[in-house]
C-alpha cells in the first residue's frame, strides 16, 4: 500500500474526534467529539487533529458535489464533457450541465457542507495547537508547522467555495473557537480574497519544503504547494504581477512533499497512471487508497465515471462523457498548432455515432490530432489504456443522450486490477488506489505563463508552453503492433506575437493540457470569457445532445452558483444571494 496519509485513520479520527451530526446546519454547529480535548494537547494527538482535517479534501462519503476534483462544477459546467449516462441518473447534474441550477440542488449543499466543514476542523485544531504547552517534540516551531498545515487546508476549503459560490461567503477562523460561539453566522457582504492569501501566505512561511526529515510525507501540503495556490488566488483577482514572482520561484526552486525537484513528468499520461503517484509534477494530490477496511475508499468522487458494461472497466456508471467540442479542440493544423478559432468545432472528427459495435467503423486516421486527446477521451477503435480497443457503444450506456466518447484520466489500467489496487464499494461502486493530482506542474508552468503574457514581461510565456507542449510529443497512443492509432502531430509556437495572440494560445493550452481535470469553468469566469465561450458551447452541443435545447449562460446570475437555501434561510436573511436583485432564477 502507498505510503500516505492512511484513510483508516482519517475515518477514525474522523467519526472519534470530528463526529459533526448529520445537520445542515453547518455554519453554527461547532465539532463535537467523544475525545476529551486534552488529550488531543500533545503531539500524537496534534497529528490525529492535523490529519482529520486532511480527510475533508475527500471524505469518505457519496455525493458528488463535494469531491476537489470538480468534474461537475468545473468540467461539465466548462465544456468539457457532458453529464452523459442517462437523462433520468443524478438529476440535479442536468441542472448545472444547462446552468439553471437552483439553491436547492443537493449537489451545492454537498460542496457547501463538506468544505464548511473542513473549515471548522481546522479552526478547532488551531486552538487545539495554541493550547497546546511546549515540551519535547512540542517547540514553538513545529506548533507553528502544524499551524500552517491547518491554515493551508483552510486556505483549501474556502478557495474551493469561493470558485463554486464566489469570494463572498461567511468568513470564520479560529476566534469563533475561542469565544465558543454557537451559532456563528456572520455577512457574506465582503469578498475574503484577503484572508484565503493570508492562509496560504502563513503556511509558505512555516511549512517545510519537504517532509523527509519528519518521517515523510507523501500527500501532505508543504512550502511550495502553499507557494502555488498562493498564486493562483492571487490570480483569480487578476493580481498577476504579484503572482508571477511567486510561480517563478515555484518553478525555480518548488520540490515536492517527498523532496523531488518539480518537473514535468516524460510522459502526459504518467499523471494518471498509479506507478506514477506521487510524483515530481504532484504539486498537491488526494492519496486514494483501498483494502483499509472503511465503507468508501478508492476515489469515490469519481465512482460514477467509469465505461459502462460487464466488460468494460469499472463498469459503473457511465457518467462523464467528454463532449463533441473537447474532442474537436484537439485537432492541428499542418504544424502541429492547435485552431484558435471556434471554426473547427462545427466539424465534428470521425466517431461511431449511431453505430452498433456488431458493426464495421474504422476511426479517423488522416486527420491531425495532438496526442493528448488520446489520453483524455476514449474512443472507438482506439487503444483504451492497457483494455484493449474501445469497442464503442458497447460501453456507453446511452449514446444517443450521452455521446460517443468515455473519460479516461481518472480510469485504472488493466495491470492495477490484476494487482489488487481497485475494489468495489457497497457492491456497486468501482474504485482505485489512484491518486487524483488536484495541482500539478504543468497547471503551475501555464498559470506562469498566462501571468508573463498579462504582465508583457519575458517571452509573453513562449518557453513556459512550448515546455508542455514538447512533452506532449512524446504520448503517442500506440496499437499493439506500435504503429500510432492516429495521425498525431504535435508543434511548437515559433513566437507570441503580442499580448493578445499570447493570450489566446495559453487558454487553449490550458483546455487541452488540463482538460477533465476540474478547471475549466472557472477559468472561463475568472479571464471573463464564460458568457461568449459557453453560448457557443450550447449552440454547437444542442445540434447533437438535446439537453441543451433551450438552454442559455447568463451573466451575472451564472458565473457563481447559489448558497444552498438551508444556509440561507438557516441564518435569517445574515447571509444573502450574491446576486440578490439581479432577477436571478434561484
Amino acid at each position: 500500500m502507498k505510503n500516505s496519509l492512511n484513510k483508516k485513520l482519517i475515518l477514525l479520527v474522523a467519526v472519534a474526534f470530528f463526529a459533526v451530526t448529520c445537520s445542515e446546519d453547518f455554519l453554527s454547529i461547532r465539532p463535537q467529539g467523544s475525545i476529551d480535548r486534552e488529550t488531543l494537547k500533545s503531539a500524537t494527538g496534534i497529528e490525529l487533529v492535523v490529519t482529520g482535517a486532511y480527510a475533508q479534501v475527500n471524505p469518505p462519503l457519496y455525493g458528488w458535489g463535494r469531491d476537489p476534483n470538480n468534474w461537475t462544477f468545473g468540467s461539465i459546467c466548462g465544456g468539457d464533457a457532458y453529464k452523459g449516462t442517462e437523462a433520468g441518473d443524478q438529476p440535479p447534474i442536468n441542472e448545472l450541465e444547462r446552468y439553471e441550477t437552483r439553491a436547492n440542488n443537493d449537489y451545492l449543499m454537498d460542496k457547501w457542507s463538506t468544505n464548511y466543514d473542513g473549515i471548522h476542523r481546522c479552526n478547532d485544531g488551531i486552538v487545539i495547537i495554541e493550547e497546546t504547552q511546549e515540551g519535547g517534540q512540542v517547540t514553538a516551531e513545529w506548533k507553528a508547522m502544524k499551524t500552517a498545515e491547518l491554515r493551508f487546508l483552510r486556505g483549501f476549503y474556502y478557495f474551493e467555495l469561493a470558485k463554486v459560490f464566489s469570494a463572498k461567503i461567511p468568513y470564520l477562523d479560529e476566534q469563533v473557537i475561542k469565544d465558543n460561539i454557537n451559532n456563528p453566522f456572520v455577512p457574506n457582504e465582503t469578498e475574503i480574497w484577503d484572508k484565503i492569501e493570508a492562509d496560504f501566505a502563513f503556511a509558505a512561511d512555516n511549512l517545510p519544503s519537504n517532509w523527509n526529515d519528519y518521517g515523510g510525507g507523501a500527500g501532505r501540503a508543504n512550502k511550495w504547494a502553499a507557494k502555488a495556490y498562493l498564486a493562483k488566488v492571487k490570480m483569480f483577482q487578476h493580481k498577476f504581477a504579484e503572482a508571477l514572482p511567486i510561480l517563478q520561484d515555484v518553478i525555480d526552486h518548488g520540490e515536492t512533499a517527498n523532496g523531488q525537484k518539480y518537473g514535468l513528468l516524460d510522459h502526459f499520461e504518467y499523471n494518471f497512471d498509479l506507478d506514477h503517484d506521487n510524483s515530481k509534477e504532484s504539486v498537491f494530490a488526494i492519496q486514494n487508497n483501498i483494502g483499509d477496511g472503511s465503507r468508501i475508499r478508492g476515489n469515490p468522487g469519481h465512482s460514477l465515471n467509469y465505461p459502462y458494461g460487464s466488460s468494460a472497466p469499472g463498469g459503473c456508471c457511465g457518467f462523464f462523457q467528454p463532449s463533441y467540442s473537447l474532442v474537436n479542440s484537439y485537432k492541428v493544423d499542418a504544424n502541429g498548432l492547435p485552431y484558435l478559432d471556434s471554426i473547427v468545432f462545427q466539424i465534428d472528427l470521425k466517431n461511431d455515432e449511431g453505430i452498433e459495435s456488431s458493426q464495421p467503423f474504422t476511426p479517423d486516421n488522416t486527420t491531425p490530432l495532438d496526442p493528448r486527446l488520446d489520453w483524455t477521451v476514449g474512443r472507438r477503435g482506439i487503444p483504451y489504456l492497457d483494455w484493449g480497443l474501445h469497442p464503442g457503444k458497447d460501453w456507453i450506456r446511452d449514446q444517443q443522450y450521452g455521446g460517443p466518447y468515455s473519460p479516461k484520466k481518472n480510469v485504472y489500467r488493466k495491470k492495477d486490477d490484476a494487482a489488487g489496487m481497485t475494489e468495489l464499494q457497497d457492491w456497486w461502486a468501482p474504485g482505485s488506489a489512484l491518486n487524483t493530482c488536484l495541482m500539478r506542474f504543468a497547471d503551475v508552468l501555464l498559470l506562469a505563463a498566462e501571468c508573463q503574457a498579462e504582465t508583457n514581461s519575458g517571452d509573453l510565456g513562449l518557453a513556459y508552453v512550448n515546455q508542455v507542449r514538447e512533452r506532449a510529443s512524446h504520448s503517442v497512443v500506440k496499437f499493439d503492433d506500435g504503429t500510432p492509432a492516429a495521425n498525431y502531430q504535435i508543434g511548437q509556437y515559433p513566437s507570441f506575437s503580442d499580448k493578445t495572440y499570447a493570450l489566446k494560445a495559453i487558454r487553449y493550452e490550458r483546455k487541452l493540457e488540463l482538460a477533465m481535470e476540474g478547471h475549466r469553468f472557472f477559468d472561463l469566469v475568472r479571464w471573463g470569457t464564460a458568457q461568449t465561450e459557453l453560448n457557443a458551447y450550447i449552440d454547437k452541443e444542442k445540434k447533437k445532445r438535446q439537453q441543451f435545447v433551450g438552454a442559455h449562460f447568463d451573466v451575472p446570475c451564472d458565473l457563481y452558483f447559489p448558497i444552498p437555501t438551508t444556509q440561507i434561510e438557516l441564518a435569517g436573511g445574515v447571509i444573502k444571494q450574491i446576486n440578490e436583485g439581479a432577477g436571478c432564477a434561484y
